[in-house]
């Protein structure tokens, strides 16, 4: 996984990525949310790929992602304000609404040019590339990070997540949000324990 530090110098290389052609912008606008994304619900790049705008939902507590993963397993992923802040200006740059309807079935990450769906396969080259182009960048300050950095993969984001939660957060709520359990399902859950999920998932942040 990221530490701090390297997870810090990657969200700012990507906010520093070229954006002078209508090529790069879109670059630009898919990878910052995507990262964004994968970093925050701490999702599996499948159920990124397969999920929709509709899957968002807001509640007493908070911003909520619904995902269905391995095993058609469901569960909540409480969502930052941040992310919703993110999702917005993604929207915004492919000229939709900025949040999405309770019947919005577009993806969440959109292709290049905004017609359809970005595979698993394409999730994964997107986080290499931009990893081993940083990793480019740090070569001369701090090889040893830009090793880690060229090993990194879409499970890094995953981990990096956990692993910075897992600093403010209980083991049960890590556990709720890697997805070993189901909210969704788990109906039993006391409202007290929703809000304490939602309350420690808040506390990650893309930017410092």
């Amino acid at each position: 996984f990221f530490d701090k530090e390297t997870w810090s110098f990657l969200v700012d290389f990507i906010d520093r990525l070229p954006q002078e052609s209508d090529r790069e912008q879109r670059e630009h606008a898919r990878t910052r949310w995507l990262f964004s994304l994968l970093y925050i619900t701490s999702a599996r790049r499948s159920e990124i790929a397969n999920g929709t705008m509709a899957d968002f939902f807001r509640d007493q507590e908070g911003y909520w992602l619904h995902i269905i993963g391995k095993g058609q397993k469901e569960r909540d992923v409480a969502v930052t304000d941040e992310l919703i802040h993110e999702l917005k200006r993604y929207r915004t740059f492919l000229r939709l609404a900025p949040m999405a309807g309770a019947h919005d079935d577009r993806p969440l990450v959109f292709d290049l040019w905004g017609k359809g769906p970005v595979t698993p396969k394409t999730i994964y080259n997107i986080v290499k590339e931009v990893c081993g182009n940083a990793a480019k960048e740090l070569d001369s300050l701090d090889p040893a990070r830009a090793e880690k950095l060229r090993e990194a993969s879409t499970h890094w984001l995953r981990h990096s997540s956990l692993s910075h939660l897992g600093a403010v957060a209980s083991l049960r709520v890590l556990t709720q949000k890697a997805g070993h359990a189901s909210l969704k399902v788990a109906t039993v859950y006391q409202h007290e324990e929703r809000k304490e999920l939602h309350d420690a998932c808040s506390k990650l942040k893309i930017r410092r």
